[in-house]
């Protein structure tokens, strides 16, 4: 960012696990300190274990499914509740970032999947009840 001309002072970095509550509460609360307000939240963390690829969704370890459900859906849900109140006051927005894979028919991630088409109908529904919010 500084060697593309942004100033030291306008740069927040936070290093974290995004699943961890604690930390997405932070994300929160030190972005709103650093400037006062927020304008948008975007869910843009996602992703899958590689470790099964391939194999059928009865094949893989439902640890895995727990831990795609974390990252992928989890945590858009947590961030959104915690950004709401401080959206509201600036009109601002949610940006939900999913993927192409929430319409495969067949899968390689069949959780990753499965998890992106359940992000998507999230969004319709947060979208629905934010909407009467500003945001």
């Amino acid at each position: 960012c500084i060697q593309a001309g942004a100033k030291q002072d306008d740069i927040l970095e936070l290093i974290g696990e995004i699943t961890d509550e604690s930390f997405n509460e932070k994300l929160i609360s030190s972005t709103v300190q650093k400037w006062g307000q927020l304008d948008v939240l975007v869910n843009n963390a996602g992703g899958s274990s590689i470790a099964h690829t391939g194999k059928g969704i009865l094949d893989i370890p439902l640890i895995e499914f727990d831990q795609t459900i974390d990252l992928n859906i989890k945590q858009v849900l947590r961030l959104s509740k915690l950004a709401v109140p401080h959206l509201e006051k600036t009109k601002g927005a949610i940006v939900n970032v999913s993927s192409i894979a929430s319409s495969l028919k067949q899968s390689v991630w069949p959780y990753y999947s499965a998890a992106k088409s359940a992000l998507d109908q999230i969004t319709v529904q947060m979208a629905g009840s934010l909407i009467k919010k500003g945001i």
